[in-house]
């Protein structure tokens, strides 16, 4: 499995077999073939799983989203759409979730740069929306931010239901 998908196991903590499908980048065949061992061990490490409460959000929801003309980081999107969210049973939304998703989709990669590991956005990343900012901390050290202009913005917005299909029953209006 690659890190993605393990990192999204670790998160899910799935415990049957539905569950384990809906691991991003589990299939079918990897399934059949590796589902049920990891399933034993899940449950020996986390025997009591805890369901956090779904995350979705309406279509009115969705529609009173701030866009941003200028280029914003993926964790002002997922503030904006956490203030979306009226009732305060529903699970909230991490930028961990937003990147991981978009790296599962080749739109981000990690490099490593001065022994930290960054993102970046791919090729495809690039023509969606998305730029590199350098940036420089108080003790001088190099850092670069991922931005999402405009079109990348919508393009979160309109596929939500990447979060909302895996995690939580899909819910209307």
């Amino acid at each position: 499995f690659s890190d993605a998908t393990l990192r999204d196991m670790c998160r899910r903590k799935p415990v049957t077999p539905e569950e384990f499908r809906q691991v991003s980048g589990v299939g079918e065949k990897k399934q059949k073939l590796y589902g049920e061992r990891f399933i034993e061990v899940i449950k020996a490490y986390a025997p009591e799983k805890k369901h956090d409460p779904p995350f979705f959000l309406t279509q009115a929801e969705t529609e009173r989203f701030e866009y941003s003309d200028k280029p914003i980081p993926v964790s002002e999107i997922t503030v904006r759409i956490n203030r979306l969210i009226i009732n305060e049973d529903r699970k909230k939304l991490k930028a961990t979730d937003i990147t991981e998703w978009l790296l599962s989709l080749n739109l981000l990669k990690i490099e490593a740069v001065n022994g930290k590991h960054c993102e970046f956005p791919t090729y495809d990343g690039t023509k969606l929306g998305m730029s590199v900012k350098r940036r420089e901390s108080k003790s001088g050290e190099r850092c670069f931010i991922t931005l999402f202009n405009r079109k990348a913005q919508q393009f979160i917005l309109d596929n939500l239901s990447f979060y909302e299909l895996r995690n939580s029953p899909k819910r209307k209006n």
